[in-house]
């Protein structure tokens, strides 16, 4: 998985749910995930509660909302590569 879109549709059909769904077993209003979805990421929170669901690491999905909510720039280009070595470590 490359995004948090991405984790979002493999929560999605991992537990053959409707974002609807998952947006209320989450805690949050029915449509959060499909408002996340045409902003293109998911808050870090809500990607941190999909990945604590799916047994991923929530740091991970945290930081990588985080970068995803931020303008490209050397910095976050160099964060995200530094993002996905200690993940491939």
């Amino acid at each position: 998985m490359d995004s948090t879109l991405d984790l979002l549709d493999a929560a999605m059909t991992e537990f053959d749910i409707s974002a609807r769904a998952l947006s209320l077993q989450l805690g949050h209003s029915p449509w959060t995930l499909n408002r996340a979805r045409e902003r293109g990421t998911l808050s870090p929170v809500i990607a941190g509660q999909i990945a604590e669901l799916m047994q991923l690491s929530v740091e991970h999905w945290m930081a990588r909302a985080v970068l995803e909510s931020e303008p490209s720039s050397r910095a976050t280009d160099r964060l995200r590569r530094t993002l996905e070595h200690v993940r491939n470590s």
